[in-house]
């Protein structure tokens, strides 16, 4: 859970910059059910999951994603390593039995709305 918050904190602060507080809420939770749709479906039936954790990998997802738009390659690629890094540590520390298909769906369907959001204004 701590590593989570600390995660929000830090995307989420970019990303509540970038599109504004209310905007930044109605993406986040919207996400998290989805995110957990693509657990089910990649686990099967019995897969289930619902956190915070695919919201805040997406929102991870869309700094990466707006650090390029603002033409900020080194940016996206410090996020990017971030959460790539996060995610091999966990994976290590578990043995693998974590939900990775949940970051991951979090992340990429986030990315995929970043652009469509438009810029409240550009990241630092």
């Amino acid at each position: 859970m701590g590593v989570n918050m600390a995660m929000l904190a830090a995307c989420g602060t970019a990303a509540t910059a970038r599109v504004g507080p209310w905007r930044f809420l109605a993406l986040y939770l919207a996400v998290m059910p989805l995110a957990a749709l693509a657990y089910a479906f990649a686990n099967g039936p019995e897969g289930t999951m619902a956190g915070a954790s695919g919201a805040i990998h997406g929102v991870a997802g869309a700094v990466v994603v707006w650090a390029l738009i603002d033409g900020r390659p080194g940016r996206a690629a410090m996020w990017l390593a971030m959460v790539l890094g996060l995610n091999g540590w966990f994976w290590w520390l578990t043995g693998g039995n974590f939900a990775w298909e949940l970051h991951l769906a979090g992340l990429l369907i986030w990315a995929a709305a970043a652009p469509p959001v438009g810029p409240r204004r550009t990241l630092k």
